[in-house]
């Protein structure tokens, strides 16, 4: 039977304070997953996981860098023994420097390299074990259009995203037998307080806002939430026969040819 129904389902969003990562959390909390909670902010992620409970939803903050293992460990711990299973983990925390090649410090360069890349890897080690031993169960990773269309300036985030695509399948064939999928998840221009931040580079940022939106065949930019529902569906029953792919989430932004 199909079931899209979370309600005895455990959920893992990593960077949940703000964006997309908020969006998931919410997304999933209300099918009824109980939700993990993440953020290196404090204040945002402990805001997000009370909304939640109020809303009658059950969820719980852990603060941490994903980009360190023992984060990483102890969320897949905190996980297991307040709510005794693991199904579901979406790897969503990242950084965005917004510099060019020439500006972008080898520090920044690892930096993004360490949060977008190698926190999935620190947050999927300790995961796939314990949904497992859960049943089995899925691990989305948040990755971008960046990885196969991007633009100049972008080439720390880019080649971070990129690496998590082919991570993601890699990853995807070794964890199959053992009842766990991986895919990756592309999101477009998406209203967050990132997209925000980059338009504020800009000269004109509303000029520059309009010209994003010209360029989706909808003319509208996609909301955090809409990027929850494609992680929820891939986390779900229906998405059961799905792993190692890449499924873009970019209303139609990277299938036009050229822009007229």
């Amino acid at each position: 039977m199909i079931n899209m129904d979370f309600s005895n389902k455990v959920v893992i969003v990593t960077g949940a304070g703000a964006g997309i990562g908020k969006g998931i959390a919410r997304v999933f909390a209300r099918a009824g997953a109980k939700v993990v909670v993440n953020d290196i902010n404090k204040k945002t992620g402990n805001v997000i996981a009370e909304e939640i409970n109020a809303g009658g939803g059950e969820a719980i903050f852990v603060h941490g860098d994903v980009s360190k293992p023992s984060v990483g460990i102890r969320m897949a711990q905190i996980a297991w023994k307040k709510f005794g299973a693991l199904h579901t983990l979406v790897n969503n925390a990242g950084i965005f420097v917004l510099k060019g090649l020439l500006d972008t410090t080898p520090a920044e360069w690892d930096k993004t390299m360490a949060v977008d890349l190698r926190g999935i890897y620190c947050c999927s080690r300790p995961a796939a074990p314990l949904i497992e031993k859960s049943g089995g169960g899925a691990i989305i990773n948040i990755a971008s259009v960046h990885y196969r269309s991007t633009l100049a300036g972008f080439a720390a985030y880019a080649a971070a995203k990129g690496g998590v695509v082919g991570a993601t399948r890699s990853i995807a064939l070794e964890l199959a037998p053992r009842g766990v999928r991986m895919n990756a998840l592309c999101p477009g221009f998406t209203e967050t307080e990132i997209y925000t931040q980059w338009l504020n580079t800009f000269p004109n940022p509303k000029k520059k806002d309009a010209e994003c939106r010209k360029l989706q065949p909808s003319g509208k930019l996609s909301q955090p939430e809409d990027i929850g529902y494609a992680a929820l569906f891939l986390a779900s029953d229906l998405g059961k026969m799905i792993t190692g792919t890449t499924l873009i989430v970019d209303g139609g932004l990277t299938a036009r040819l050229y822009q007229d």
